[in-house]
């Protein structure tokens, strides 16, 4: 990943530099009358050490970045969030990241070139809303993590406000799964989940290692028998790699019948699922030569192997690493937001035209949060790599439009004996295109069952429902009249000896009370969510017993 991703930050550079509008036309008109170029780039490869990228970067002062492009898992990013601002630098986002860290105030230089989670958020629900699946209900399980509840969240607030609501509970299902035969929290809380009867399940886990643990207890509690639906993160089944990540995987085991037929959402590259790609053809007339310059760049640590670097034919045996086209589009908002400033005023950018495309010096106390060069990236519209550039103005992520999202349907091949993801579904800017039928758990390319399936069908019948509500609205009607006839008689002789303050208080605690009745007239065989319940669950007893304290506060203050 971490070569791919140099490469085509340098063919990036080199296609900026030579003015190639090959694959980003707005080179064109962007860059008339400027002087700016990328000098010869000093890569950093923090690996997985989020301290060593910091480190390394310091030691880069001498000569300041012009900016910082990734790096690409979050917990590298939020180390680097403070170099970004140190150095008063636009810093790039290409990876999958939380939109908090395009805020002001958490990264007030930061972009996300790709996909946020706001936007998966959104797209999960509409993609479980979309013609053929139309699901009506979504349990999300996820960990006590910051970011995992905060995307929970998000896949919260994402139903309540889709066209057709979508309703969606969260459950918590703590930080890391332990050995499960050592505790019974897990498959308690796995059962809370199965009581809910939502067939439609959203698991919110990264690493292949949580599935293995989960799905030995969704076996056990026969929740893999193909009547539910699941949602997994690329991060945990990766697309492009299932097999290799999943190849020790046995046929009928409790991880092979969660594995099948689930589904995954991701980012796309153009050339992921278009072989006429421009990125992908440029990418493969790269010669012997190129592969040698990015060899020469390659941050190989001396315990690294060789092998890590690419043979002379590198670019012709290898498609790009996904979201390499990202990082192409990251370094070309880069050049084009600096000869778009450079263009308005010749000296806004820090540098003098006919230098090297170079960073300001760091920041005083006057100068204003955000930089000239970011404001001026933060106007941009141009189409790139990786579909059209923008972005919005408030958090500094791109707009979902401009970001091409696959659905990819994981099945086995008894052919070739290994998992392989089908992308199914593809939504670019006007929607989900299906491009084959999802496959799903049952076998068939129908969805399983969109219906609660509630264990307990113990509902309210209909006709207590009726008389509970019918009974209900009496007493709003009684005490609305009460109210009015004491307003309007509040000047009588004998009304103000009854005193109208305390009367009214009377009616108004007589009508909370009994508004507690409309609360406990639902339950799940009326179609409400989990979470509506659970609101009207609390609000009950502060119905009543507020509107009994009113009562008997109106009353023991009319004693007095």
């Amino acid at each position: 990943m971490g070569y791919d991703y140099m490469a085509s930050a340098l063919m990036a550079m080199d296609h900026f530099n030579s003015r190639d509008n090959s694959v980003v036309s707005a080179i064109t008109k962007g860059t008339q009358n400027c002087s700016v170029f990328f000098p010869n780039a000093t890569f950093i490869d923090s690996g997985r050490d989020d301290k060593y990228a910091f480190e390394q970067m310091l030691g880069e002062r001498s000569r300041e970045p012009c900016a910082i492009l990734g790096p690409f898992f979050e917990e590298a990013i939020e180390s680097t969030l403070m170099l970004a601002g140190s150095f008063h630098v636009p810093q790039l986002l290409y990876s999958v990241t939380d939109y908090r860290l395009t805020m002001p105030r958490t990264g007030p230089n930061a972009f996300a070139n790709s996909y946020s989670h706001q936007n998966l958020a959104l797209d999960i629900v509409s993609f479980l809303q979309r013609p053929g699946m139309e699901r009506d209900y979504l349990a999300v399980v996820h960990f006590n993590n910051d970011k995992r509840s905060r995307l929970a969240q998000q896949v919260q607030s994402a139903g309540e406000q889709a066209p057709r609501r979508l309703n969606v509970t969260t459950i918590e299902l703590g930080p890391v799964p332990p050995p499960i035969n050592t505790t019974a929290h897990y498959i308690e809380t796995w059962k809370r989940v199965q009581r809910t009867g939502y067939r439609t399940l959203l698991l919110l886990y990264h690493r292949s290692a949580h599935l293995v643990n989960y799905a030995e207890i969704l076996d056990d509690l026969n929740m893999l028998n193909g009547d539910y639906v699941f949602l997994l993160m690329k991060e945990a089944v990766p697309p492009h790699e299932v097999n290799s990540v999943y190849k020790y995987v046995k046929p009928g085991s409790a991880l092979d019948k969660l594995l099948q037929g689930s589904i995954v959402l991701s980012e796309l590259d153009g050339f992921q699922w278009n072989e006429n790609d421009e990125f992908l053809r440029l990418w493969r007339s790269q010669n012997s030569s190129f592969t040698q310059r990015v060899n020469s760049m390659t941050p190989l640590k001396p315990e690294q192997p060789e092998y890590l670097q690419g043979e002379a034919d590198y670019f012709k045996k290898h498609s790009p690493y996904p979201g390499a086209s990202y990082v192409y589009d990251s370094v070309m908002a880069i050049g084009l937001g600096a000869c778009a400033l450079r263009q308005r005023s010749p000296d806004s950018s820090g540098s003098k035209p006919g230098r090297e495309l170079q960073s300001r010096k760091p920041p005083s106390a006057s100068d204003l949060p955000y930089t000239p060069l970011v404001r001026a990236i933060q106007s941009l519209h141009f189409r790139g790599a990786s579909g059209n550039v923008s972005f919005q103005i408030v958090d500094k992520i791109r707009p979902p439009q401009g970001i091409v999202v696959g659905a990819f349907n994981i099945r086995w091949d008894p052919e070739t004996n290994e998992y392989r993801a089908i992308l199914g579904a593809l939504r670019a800017e006007s929607g989900w295109r299906d491009l084959e039928p999802f496959v799903y758990a049952n076998g068939l390319t129908s969805a399983p069952a969109v219906k609660l399936a509630i264990d307990n069908e113990n509902h309210l019948s209909k006709w207590v429902q009726t008389l509970g509500l019918s009974l209900l609205c009496i007493t709003w009607f009684v005490g609305l009249i009460c109210a009015l006839g004491v307003y309007l008689t509040r000047e009588d002789s004998i009304m103000k000896a009854g005193q109208p303050i305390f009367l009214e208080v009377l009616c108004l605690g007589s009508v909370m009370t009994s508004t507690a009745i409309f609360t406990l007239s639902f339950d799940e065989g009326s179609g409400w969510s989990v979470q509506s319940l659970s609101v009207a669950c609390t609000v009950t007893p502060w119905l009543f017993f507020v509107g009994l304290v009113t009562v008997y506060a109106a009353l023991f203050c009319k004693v007095c």
